[in-house]
């Protein structure tokens, strides 16, 4: 906190309570004139560091016998909303012992999900003129600010807008009150420093510096979470079925390294959910649309696949899911293809609702542990299933009608009949399900691709190739020629403009698996910083990028922790906010993508078929790691930032089976004893070495001979 703006007077307390009276137009003033005592609380409240501490002034301000009535029932409703924004105990449900332990320190939150808040009492009825109205505005503006961010239909309606709008207008009425208050400085575009990791090493390289940084802010937002937020039952306070959403930005740390803590973390929420009585048949009972049905099980059980592979009881669980989908789930259309017949199904059900009666991109997160299970088992009836189901997407895509052009990956496939549209909808936004943005083309278009091929790369048949081609020519076609003016929706030109980033990660796994040069002038244009390096050794632009996360980590910690609402959108406070708010265009946000492709080696997405090379054994701290090369052959630079040299292990994913020599070396000399031959005989291969502390090393494991 900035400890300057603690020296604030009561007189210029009082000039700019009057000044903010002023601009929030009053109804009514106070009957009587409140006592300086009463106002210098009020400012301590407003000013408060923390809402506990906030919460316990109001609480104590409220227990008070000799307050004017209107100011006692004021401060009254405000003190009781303020230990709910702290601990909202009427929705926590835990043993009696954690609700008392979170209601008293103010960590183990559930977090709420109003969507009355214009109706409640203390943003309606507390008056303009009253002192704790700026305090009011203060809860209202971040409430309203967080369901904006959470609801699909609110944010991508024009009522966003109007409520971002609000919600700057709240900030600055409550920064005019409470100068002090560092927390809504933040939310005004003044940051709140985030201390960096020194750095004793001055030979490290920029990139090493740069990572190493993204690294470790990275992983003390999981570990706050883990430390701060996780409630005895192994939830994170925002529900199951947002907070199994979080592991997707643990990534980088969660793959690409080994953190006992986080894992242990990760391990114990997958278990807490899955033993939950809605999942005693392997998925969910609750009907649902996919979106939500597949978190359950997909968010859980595909990071327990990549961070204990032996285990048996995840590729179990994937089984069970393979079972429902053909048992249950999917049936032949009358194109003779397998799909799902629903986009809302349970464990044992799916709706009868016609309008809902699709298959869509969506679906395939259903699936997800089942794919990955397929691809580090090859085993057949898994894969058996997975290729019915695609063929019919191979079908649809070749396929025009109902306004979709033949090539294009369809955003719906209705059942039975395989059409794709219902009467009152169009191709490419189906009416089947509340929130349509969820739905849209081309969401999760890039799951499909990438699971076509990986069916290619398991096969070995180039027809699972034919949507990717022709969406890549599809695309390649558009910026070669593409006209100015927005392109009619639903168009071939429309579809081309908004598939780069739905492609790109899948032509570079496609790149780096064949060595086919086909689609690079695509990558040029539509490929990560982290790719074209890849491809052609350019690091500006990944330079470019590490300093732009390094940027997003050095200030705002609390936007990522202490200031989220809701669990799902721990990462989306820079853009939502600072950008799309207006209030620091230029805000950067983690770039946890890019982290987790240098770490690992991975060119795509971690989701379906990822092709992350190595893992490795080590924490995510003090440390960075840079994946140069892949697929034959491997090559890493390590940078250790610590005093002494580091043991550790690189465990191996993607080397095929055979003979290697191994070295480790700095400036081109291999390091006496940190070289040898390595046996590549299964799907993980751990390799031991000791990492020399302050220098950039070369890790490189090439074939025999």
């Amino acid at each position: 906190m900035f400890s300057e703006r603690k020296n604030f007077s009561m007189s210029l307390f009082l000039l700019l309570f009057a000044i903010s009276l002023l601009s929030i137009a009053p109804s009514q003033l106070y009957a009587e004139e409140l006592p300086q005592e009463l106002l210098s609380l009020v400012r301590k409240a407003g000013n408060a560091d923390s809402d506990v501490e906030r919460r316990d002034i109001l609480r104590s301000m409220a227990e008070r016998d000799d307050l004017p009535p209107v100011f006692k029932r004021d401060v009254g409703e405000l003190a009781d909303f303020a230990s709910l924004w702290v601990n909202p105990e009427k929705e926590v449900r835990n043993p009696p012992d954690t609700r008392k332990r979170a209601a008293e320190n103010g960590y183990l939150c559930y977090f709420f999900k109003y969507r009355d808040y214009e109706d409640r009492y203390i943003y309606s009825k507390i008056d303009h003129s009253s002192p704790l109205y700026p305090i009011a505005l203060m809860y209202e503006a971040r409430e309203r600010m967080w369901a904006t961010f959470q609801s699909g239909n609110l944010w991508n309606s024009p009522d966003r807008g109007k409520n971002l709008g609000l919600v700057l207008e709240y900030f600055r009425i409550a920064a005019r009150a409470f100068p002090e208050n560092d927390m809504v400085a933040m939310h005004l575009g003044e940051p709140i420093p985030w201390e960096r990791y020194p750095n004793r090493w001055n030979n490290a390289p920029e990139w090493a510096v740069l990572q190493r940084e993204g690294l470790e802010k990275l992983a003390d937002i999981i570990t706050w979470w883990i430390d701060e937020r996780m409630l005895e039952n192994g939830e994170f306070g925002g529900g199951w079925g947002d907070d199994c959403e979080m592991y997707r930005w643990w990534v980088p740390v969660l793959y690409g390294f080994a953190d006992p803590k986080i894992s242990a973390a990760q391990e114990r929420f997958s278990r807490a959910l899955l033993s939950q009585s809605h999942h005693e048949n392997g998925y969910t009972s609750k009907m649902s649309d996919v979106e939500h049905t597949a978190e359950d099980t997909g968010d859980t059980i595909t990071p327990m696949m990549n961070i204990d592979p032996d285990n048996p009881e995840w590729s179990g669980r994937a089984i069970k899911i393979a079972e429902l989908f053909d048992t249950v789930w999917s049936g032949v259309n009358e194109k003779g293809k397998r799909q799902f017949k629903s986009t809302y199904f349970n464990a044992g059900s799916i709706s009868d609702d016609p309008y809902r009666a699709c298959d869509t991109p969506r679906h395939f997160a259903a699936l997800q542990p089942v794919a990955l299970y397929w691809l580090r088992s090859g085993d057949r009836e898994a894969g058996r299933l997975i290729l019915e189901w695609l063929d019919s997407w191979v079908e649809a895509t070749a396929r025009e009608g109902d306004g979709k052009a033949a090539g294009i990956i369809p955003a719906a496939v209705y059942w039975p009949d395989a059409s794709f549209a219902r009467k009152d909808a169009v191709w490419w936004e189906p009416k089947n399900n509340p929130e349509p943005a969820l739905y849209r083309w081309p969401v999760a278009c890039s799951w499909v691709t990438d699971m076509l091929l990986q069916a290619w790369y398991i096969s070995g048949e180039d027809r699972w190739l034919g949507p990717i081609r022709s969406m890549a020519s599809i695309r390649g076609n558009w910026l070669a020629n593409k006209a100015a003016g927005e392109p009619e929706p639903g168009s071939l030109d429309w579809c081309a403009s908004r598939m780069g980033s739905t492609l790109s990660g899948t032509l570079a796994k496609y790149r780096f698996l064949s060595g086919s040069d086909e689609y690079d002038t695509l990558l040029s244009s539509d490929a990560s910083p982290y790719v074209r390096y890849r491809l052609n050794g350019e690091m500006d632009r990944l330079l470019t990028a590490l300093r732009k996360n390094a940027k997003a980590v050095s200030v705002n910690f609390e936007g990522f922790t202490s200031e989220v609402r809701h669990t799902d959108r721990v990462m989306v406070w820079p853009s939502r906010w600072l950008v799309t708010g207006g209030v620091d265009p230029e805000a950067a946000s983690i770039n946890s993508r890019m982290l987790y492709g240098m770490a690992t080696g991975d060119v795509g997405d971690h989701s379906f078929f990822p092709l992350n090379a190595v893992r490795w054994l080590t924490p995510p701290r003090e440390i960075a790691a840079f994946v140069r090369e892949t697929g034959q052959v491997f090559s890493a630079d390590l940078f250790h930032f610590g005093e002494k040299e580091r043991p550790m292990a690189a465990e191996l994913y993607l080397l095929p089976k055979g003979e290697y020599t191994w070295s480790l070396s700095v400036d081109g000399r291999t390091i006496p004893g940190m070289s040898g031959v390595l046996t590549i005989n299964g799907a993980r291969t751990k390799l031991p070495f000791t990492l020399p502390a302050g220098k950039t090393v070369r890790l490189e494991i090439r074939p025999k001979g």
